[in-house]
C-alpha cells in the first residue's frame, strides 16, 4: 500500500466523519460532492540513510490535507478531526508499514474558496515512514 493510502485509511478509522471513496479522496478532489476531504501527496525532504543498507531507511514525505464544504463550520471541522488524528502517529505500523510520525506542519488554516464558493481548509503533514520497494 503507498504513502497516502495508509494515511487515509488510518484517518478514516480514526475519525466517522471520513469514508474513503464516499468524502475521503487520495491524491485528487472531484467536483462532487460538495463535501469532501483529499489526502495529495507533495514533495518532501531527504530520505534517512543507515550504514550498509542500499535502500534509504526511511523516507521523509509530505502530504496536503484538503477539505472543502459549504459550510465553514464542516471544513473548518473535518480539518481539525484529521488534524487531531494524524498527531496520534508516533511509532504506529499503518496498513503493515512502520511509521515513526505524522507530525502537522501548521493548524488547519483557511485557504481560501473554490470556484463554486465552497470553503477550503487545508494543512500539510510531514511523514517518516520506513522505506518498502513497492
Amino acid at each position: 500500500m503507498a504513502l497516502v493510502e495508509e494515511l487515509a485509511t488510518f484517518v478514516a478509522a480514526a475519525s466517522t466523519r471520513f469514508t474513503l471513496g464516499t468524502n475521503l479522496f487520495l491524491n485528487h478532489q472531484p467536483d462532487e460532492p460538495d463535501t469532501a476531504s483529499s489526502l495529495i501527496e507533495l514533495g518532501g525532504t531527504l530520505p534517512e540513510h543507515t550504514f550498509g543498507n542500499d535502500l534509504p531507511s526511511f523516507e521523509n514525505a509530505r502530504v496536503a490535507f484538503t477539505h472543502r464544504s459549504t459550510s465553514s463550520t464542516k471544513a473548518r471541522g473535518d480539518s481539525k478531526a484529521a488534524w487531531v488524528a494524524v498527531q496520534a502517529i508516533v511509532n504506529e505500523t499503518l496498513s503493515g508499514v512502520s511509521w515513526l510520525r505524522a507530525s502537522a506542519v501548521q493548524s488547519p488554516f483557511l485557504l481560501g474558496r473554490d470556484t463554486q464558493d465552497r470553503v477550503v481548509y487545508r494543512f500539510d503533514v510531514d511523514c517518516m515512514r520506513r522505506t518498502t520497494s513497492t
